[in-house]
């Protein structure tokens, strides 16, 4: 497997209970993208502490208080989020080194320690089977998977130390999970059946790229955009 080009172009704790909300509501601007799941529209409210859920036929917003924001008072910054296999909605805490989990059926919300001390967990992708994956930007660099059954996770260096794992986008079809290492000007494409990495470096240095997402077109592309410059590229492999 070889990248055979790149292009760019300029340009487990539980506590409090769901409160509606007027139909405005303010987010961050650096939340990332909403995700919509069986009809509802769900968001991080990174400075709030929440999860947010629309309901776009009532344009009522739901909100799920985060148990380590309610009882530190203090900003635990929810962040990447993905729907699991059974549709519970995950996400990422990145200033307090947890995940969550909020069941839309009861509204309970809980939370599990990310093993690595100081990861800075991202943002996050679901696979074929349900499980959760996510880049952990602190520490080493590493690419991490819920077990959405157990909410078990297990972590996986990538090969570049210090490599800032960030944004992850998943193949469903081929079992492949891509990650960017925004400190390292990669992209690493994992495989979940055998566990091997391989990365690819990008033509720009210092690019600081924060999300990646897969072609749905073309699965050997996967287009990314850098924070620090004005550019989008993709990067074409051949198997």
């Amino acid at each position: 497997m070889r990248a055979v080009g790149t292009s760019e172009t300029s340009s487990a704790d539980s506590i409090g209970s769901p409160r509606r909300e007027k139909n405005s509501v303010k987010v961050a601007s650096r939340t990332p993208k909403p995700l919509i799941d069986t009809g509802t529209i769900w968001m991080t409210n990174q400075t709030g502490g929440r999860i947010l859920r629309l309901d776009p036929r009532t344009k009522q917003f739901t909100a799920y208080p985060i148990p380590s924001a309610v009882l530190s008072k203090t900003r635990v910054h929810p962040y990447g989020l993905a729907i699991d296999g059974s549709h519970k909605v995950w996400f990422a805490e990145r200033s307090s080194e947890k995940v969550g989990r909020v069941d839309p059926d009861t509204g309970k919300v809980t939370e599990y320690e990310v093993p690595t001390p100081g990861a800075i967990p991202r943002r996050m992708a679901t696979d074929a089977e349900g499980n959760l994956w996510f880049g952990e930007f602190g520490g080493m660099g590493q690419l991490a998977m819920i077990d959405y059954r157990t909410a078990k996770i297990t972590e996986y260096p990538t090969p570049t130390k210090y490599s800032g794992a960030y944004s992850v986008d998943v193949d469903k079809k081929r079992g492949v999970v891509w990650v960017n290492e925004m400190l390292a000007d990669k992209i690493a494409r994992f495989d979940i059946r055998t566990k091997a990495f391989v990365e690819y470096a990008l033509p720009t240095h210092y690019s600081s790229v924060r999300r990646i997402d897969l072609d749905p077109n073309k699965p050997n592309r996967i287009w990314y955009t850098g924070w620090n410059v004005d550019k989008v590229g993709y990067l074409d492999i051949l198997d």
